[in-house]
């Protein structure tokens, strides 16, 4: 069964190439039981497009430059405050660290 984002062709989880991210486990342990939402989103979106990423060669990404529209787009989060809010909280928790400040 191929890889899908489409709800109505899901059909459970499965392994295979191409298929996984790698999450930390302090994702599940420490954020989603004490954050709302969209601090989730965001940590997640950050996640899936750095570490979450394998390139050739089994190398992980540590660093990914991400816009606020990319990561509002991705992490369905339909307010640029609360989006704005929700980074804000992620840098100060360290979830996140922002390397180089953006325009």
């Amino acid at each position: 069964m191929p890889y899908t984002t489409r709800l109505e062709h899901f059909d459970g989880f499965f392994e295979g190439e191409g298929n996984r991210t790698d999450i930390p486990n302090e994702f599940f342990d420490v954020l989603i039981p004490r954050e709302p939402l969209s601090v989730i989103k965001v940590v997640g979106a950050i996640i899936r497009h750095s570490i979450g990423f394998q390139a050739k060669h089994g190398r992980r990404r540590q660093q990914v430059a991400l816009s606020y529209q990319h990561i509002q787009n991705y992490a369905r989060v339909s307010s640029r405050s609360d989006l704005a809010k929700a980074i804000r909280v992620a840098l100060e928790r360290r979830y996140i660290i922002r390397l180089e400040e953006g325009v």
